[in-house]
């Protein structure tokens, strides 16, 4: 897809790629109490992502789906062993299925630095379980959804685990 847009300079500037990047919002104990909402990502939400994947890529074109997730829930799911772990963990090897650095939606206003450091540890572990650890495969940006905003202490602690982008 090309589309034609005005850069910052008057200069038209063509734009080749667009990423449309998909991401749940894990809320845990607002939306329901967390069992059930882990329930909900192990039997709706991670079975339909993957089945949307396997479908487009399945089309041939060039559509694709990789659905992004916090950490948590990512490792959360893989650790339940059966089934869905087993999906996941293949849905996680094809592409399909991605975490960001972030391990749940949280207000870090409320968190002191050793706790965002085992969060974000979560995400280096899933790197380091399926083998993404070049400067150009591992987790190098997390996601910010319904807060705020976060604090700007985070800035540092996101750095030293290496994510770029929030």
């Amino acid at each position: 897809m090309t589309a034609i847009g005005t850069g910052s300079r008057g200069a038209e500037a063509a734009t080749t790629v667009v990423h449309v990047v998909a991401k749940t919002h894990l809320d845990l104990g607002f939306t329901g109490l967390a069992a059930e909402v882990e329930h909900r990502y192990l039997t709706a939400f991670f079975p339909k992502a993957l089945d949307v994947a396997t479908a487009l890529r399945e089309r041939g074109g060039p559509e694709r789906l990789v659905w992004t997730t916090g950490s948590w829930i990512a490792q959360r799911t893989l650790c339940t062993g059966g089934r869905s772990a087993d999906a996941v963990a293949a849905g996680i090897e094809r592409g399909d299925l991605a975490w960001h650095g972030l391990p749940v939606t949280t207000h870090t206003e409320l968190m002191d630095a050793s706790l965002v450091r085992s969060g974000l540890a979560i995400s280096a572990e899933l790197d380091h379980r399926f083998g993404r650890t070049t400067a150009e495969t591992r987790t190098v940006a997390a996601k910010m959804t319904d807060v705020p905003g976060h604090t700007r202490s985070l800035v540092p602690l996101l750095a030293e685990a290496g994510v770029r982008f929030l």
